[in-house]
């Protein structure tokens, strides 16, 4: 598709552990209804043979390999820095996208002046072909597994990273991604900076991609270490941003902000009854009867998965609690310690 109707789209993909699945990215990539100008593939060091992985693609994308690791936003801004699009989609290594995405999200993009950014339905088509790691990834933070489409496009409240469009004038002008954020919450953060500025952010439930997770969950610790990761870049950008930092938004995404409300009370006020368990015998009954409800809770929202790997998500749910607040406090004691915000 070319001539003066034709939008000059860029297309940065930051690129790590990723051999397995950014082939596959990359074939969505030309099967788009309205093809891209540049793809940009960023290799953030990536130690499992990317460049082997790439080499079919290399005379149609440009190829940037980082010096070292530096981590997402670095690696973000710097396909950013090289783009020449006037529309920029910057995209997961592990999000294929449907064949009509970036036409979808252009056309909702370029009809509104005052949306910074576009970003399509999260869909899944193969949850359980998925490994054991990934599905308790999924279930875990909630993501949309079973969702539903509720209206054709909807305002939501931040973008995630993973396929969403921009134009890069105004990703210039705002600043790109924050550089102190390494591996999560980068994306929030750039949505409080956009909405400070009168922004919005639009979802089109038409335009569907789905993951093809690349292993960087590969097991359950990762998983588990992914929740304070989370958290601290998620306390980062409340101390930033402060009240500016929440609004309500779609059913999914209010649904997780509630779950991450809800791990940080139900652990500390497990904490809290064993600490006064040894002056009132009655709080030791009460954390357990706490304990009880919360795996009632885990098992529920676990029922995407089969038994028997349906009961893992329990004990690893209640780990999941206890780091995503210990990541919270960690973060809060790392930035403002080190006066980051």
């Amino acid at each position: 598709m070319t001539g003066s109707n034709h939008p000059a789209i860029s297309v940065v993909i930051p690129a790590y552990r990723c051999r397995d699945s950014i082939g596959h990215v990359l074939a969505a990539l030309d099967k788009q209804t309205l093809p891209s100008n540049e793809i940009i593939v960023v290799d953030d060091c990536s130690p499992d043979g990317l460049e082997q992985a790439i080499a079919p693609y290399r005379e149609r994308i440009v190829y940037l390999k980082n010096q070292s690791n530096m981590g997402l936003s670095k690696t973000y801004n710097r396909g950013l820095r090289a783009a020449k699009g006037d529309f920029v989609l910057t995209l997961h290594s592990d999000c294929l996208l449907a064949p009509d995405y970036i036409a979808l999200v252009w056309e909702t993009l370029s009809s509104n002046s005052d949306v910074a950014a576009v970003t399509g339905q999260y869909v899944f088509h193969d949850f359980q072909d998925m490994t054991l790691s990934d599905q308790l990834f999924s279930v875990l933070n909630l993501l949309p597994v079973n969702e539903g489409i509720h209206e054709p496009i909807e305002e939501i409240a931040f973008i995630e990273g993973k396929a969403d469009l921009f134009r890069r004038q105004e990703l210039e002008a705002i600043g790109f991604f924050d550089e102190h954020l390494v591996l999560t919450a980068e994306d929030q953060d750039l949505s409080a900076k956009f909405r400070l500025k009168g922004f919005r952010f639009l979802q089109n439930n038409s335009a569907h991609f789905h993951a093809k997770y690349n292993g960087t969950q590969d097991s359950l610790w990762k998983v588990l270490r992914k929740q304070m990761s989370y958290a601290q870049g998620q306390m980062y950008v409340l101390l930033k941003y402060r009240a500016g930092a929440v609004r309500a938004t779609t059913r999914n995404r209010n649904m997780r902000a509630f779950h991450r409300l809800s791990q940080v009370l139900v652990t500390a006020c497990a904490l809290g009854l064993v600490s006064v368990a040894p002056i009132w015998p009655s709080a030791m009954t009460m954390a357990w009867a706490l304990v009880a409800i919360r795996s009632a809770y885990y098992f529920a929202i676990a029922a995407p998965m089969r038994m028997p790997a349906r009961l893992i998500a329990v004990p690893a749910g209640l780990a999941a609690d206890a780091l995503y607040t210990w990541g919270l406090l960690r973060g809060l004691v790392l930035f403002v310690l080190k006066g980051a915000v």
